[in-house]
């Protein structure tokens, strides 16, 4: 398996064409022009439109996955997408991943990377949610 850069969308889709696995991060903030605005605890998040994108594109099983960490060793947690991911629109399908990710993180809220500002793109007009942050 080769490692694919994220922004090479046409190495992405000739691997999926050649049965490979392509993963990526769906919680990133990835800014406005490549996200869906969902509810992620309760708050408006920039979601990842991209997985979206990949499953709009056929046959492509869509799973999520979480990675837990135990003692000596990680531990993958793939499931599958619940329904049919392609009957969502890309509002349903930013929610449905917020939600999957929420119910993960729920269930181990220290292994979660909390650090990093998945909310920092605002819906317009809403302030930041990071006290003393202007942007």
């Amino acid at each position: 398996m080769d490692l694919i850069d994220r922004n090479d969308v046409r190495g992405i889709f000739r691997a999926l064409d050649a049965n490979q696995v392509v993963w990526f991060a769906p919680d990133q903030d990835l800014g406005r022009a490549r996200s869906e605005f969902a509810p992620f605890f309760g708050i408006p998040a920039a979601t990842n439109a991209g997985l979206r994108k990949l499953a709009k594109r056929g046959s492509i099983p869509v799973a999520i996955s979480f990675f837990r960490v135990k003692p000596m060793h990680y531990k993958l947690v793939l499931r599958p997408w619940p329904g049919d991911p392609n009957r969502q629109s890309d509002a349903e399908f930013a929610t449905t991943m917020n939600q999957l990710l929420e119910q993960a993180i729920r269930t181990h809220p220290s292994q979660y990377m909390w650090l990093h500002k998945r909310f920092k793109t605002r819906p317009d007009g809403e302030p930041s949610v990071y006290q003393g942050d202007e942007t």
